[in-house]
């Protein structure tokens, strides 16, 4: 499936060189018009029904989750626990609940990433010519921001369970 979608630059690209040369045969710029439009539309039928498996796969763990902690929790007393009230035990399944249904969607990624991104710098490469360093500085520098930023939500979303348990605290 991935190769749909490594195909489409590519097959731009030759498609852009046929259109600005004067001497194309109109049944090879026909042939990369049919090969760009059925990569494009078995990618995309392809990648809907990818994100549909991956999504219930999500759903799936996190509720597999969410009953085990809870169906857990019944079974011990709320006085042996003196680490954890139940509220903040609520709360830390539900936000774990949730991360298991992005890992569901995430999960392809990990696998076809790699590939992704190595055809995606041959491409580059293919395209700028030795310049396509500069892209790759920048793709490093933003997964750079990116995980900054991810560790200052990771923060703030400690702030807002602990708000969460202090409402709940007070109102059971």
């Amino acid at each position: 499936m991935q190769i749909l979608v490594v195909s489409t630059p590519i097959l731009t690209a030759l498609s852009i060189n046929y259109i600005s040369s004067d001497q194309g045969e109109a049944g090879y710029g026909f042939l990369l018009f049919l090969f760009t439009f059925f990569s494009m539309t078995l990618n995309r039928m392809f990648s809907t029904h990818l994100n549909y498996r991956l999504g219930n796969l999500g759903i799936s763990m996190a509720n597999t989750v969410t009953m085990m902690i809870f169906n857990k929790s019944l079974k011990y007393s709320e006085l042996g626990n003196k680490d954890f009230s139940e509220a903040e035990i609520l709360n830390y399944s539900q936000v774990d609940a949730e991360r298991l249904v992005t890992i569901g969607l995430q999960l392809a990624t990990f696998f076809y990433g790699p590939f992704l991104f190595i055809a995606g710098t041959l491409f580059l490469y293919w395209v700028l010519g030795i310049t396509f360093l500069v892209a790759i500085g920048i793709i490093f520098l933003i997964m750079g921001l990116s995980y900054i930023l991810s560790k200052i939500m990771s923060k703030i979303n400690k702030k807002i369970l602990d708000a969460k348990d202090d409402r709940m605290k007070t109102t059971s």
